[in-house]
């Protein structure tokens, strides 16, 4: 399980996210910190973590930020937690729950996989394009012919004045 999470700016930007008690926001920051890789987590927890009341988990509920999972354990799952932390699939690990969530919410996993997917793919096809660019330059060398320029020849000389070694650049002459 994943030690670190992102939040998006998406999500708490938005009108139904600040619409919210700041009781009820600080309760969804501390259920997405806590939850494990499938965005599963004890409601209890995230309540006790941050000083939250059980109204501001309904409204969370109401919201459909959170549903309920294992509701006698008061276990419940962040509903867009894949839209906001995207695990490669080598270190996504299920969690105690994961064969409970992909029965009661069939709609959460199966496409947060396939975006995960999708997006490492795009990665991946981005950077090989990105690495298969030739970058333009032009080197010192090449500049004799450009525009009338001609290369210059760069000394390093020890200025009198100062004593301080300074560069200079000479005209080179073919």
């Amino acid at each position: 399980m994943a030690t670190r999470r992102m939040i998006s700016k998406e999500i708490i930007h938005s009108k139904r996210f600040l619409q919210l008690a700041l009781t009820a926001q600080a309760l969804y920051m501390h259920l997405i910190v806590s939850a494990d890789d499938d965005g599963v987590v004890s409601l209890f927890t995230g309540m006790r973590l941050c000083g939250a009341s059980d109204g501001d988990a309904d409204n969370l509920f109401r919201q459909d930020f959170i549903r309920w999972l294992v509701e006698g354990d008061s276990v419940v799952v962040v509903t867009d937690f894949k839209l906001q932390n995207r695990l490669q699939p080598s270190r996504f690990s299920p969690g105690k729950y994961h064969d409970l969530l992909l029965e009661s919410y069939p709609e959460i996993l199966p496409q947060a996989f396939q975006q995960t997917a999708d997006t490492l793919l795009e990665l991946r096809r981005r950077n090989a394009a990105e690495n298969s660019k030739v970058k333009n330059s032009i080197g010192k060398d090449s500049l004799s012919s450009v525009d009338g320029c001609q290369p210059k020849e760069r000394k390093t000389i020890r200025d009198e004045k100062t004593g301080k070694m300074i560069a200079i650049e000479i005209d080179k002459k073919e």
